[in-house]
């Protein structure tokens, strides 16, 4: 074999090496590109669901906030907090209970009613909160 078809298919070796090479580059680059793409739309997706939670959690936040401005405003303007159980007649009231308190065995105060109720009224809002943020993130998805 004589120099020059040995340097010939040197070269042609190198040159196809080189395009096989560049292929599998193009192949990766494609990958590469699709993983960007998927990256992208999922930090999108990703985005719009913080501000999604963002929203519903501050008007959660700012309705829990009117409740408990409306609880402080009734317990502030209540004249009598002390609620006598139905079932001690007033007249039999226990004398030692002062304004407020207890009145006997069965009886409650109205600011521990008050308390109850606006626990509860939390809780249900908390629960059309969440309501609320999957019905939106539902009607969202593709």
């Amino acid at each position: 074999m004589n120099i020059k078809t040995a340097i010939g298919m040197a070269v042609l070796a190198i040159i196809s090496i080189s395009f096989f090479y560049i292929h599998i580059l193009k192949q990766d680059l494609k990958q590469l590109r699709i993983k960007k793409n998927v990256a992208e739309a999922s930090l999108s997706i990703c985005q719009n669901d913080k501000i999604l939670t963002q929203e519903v959690s501050n008007d959660l936040q700012g309705k829990i906030h009117n409740l408990n401005k409306q609880l402080a405003d009734i317990k502030r303007l209540r004249n009598n907090p002390a609620c006598v159980s139905i079932t001690v007649p007033p007249g039999q009231r226990d004398a030692g209970a002062g304004r407020g308190e207890p009145s006997g065995q069965d009886g409650i105060r109205a600011e521990w009613l008050y308390d109850y109720a606006a626990e509860a009224e939390q809780y249900r809002l908390q629960l059309i909160g969440c309501q609320d943020f999957v019905k939106k993130a539902w009607n969202r998805a593709p």
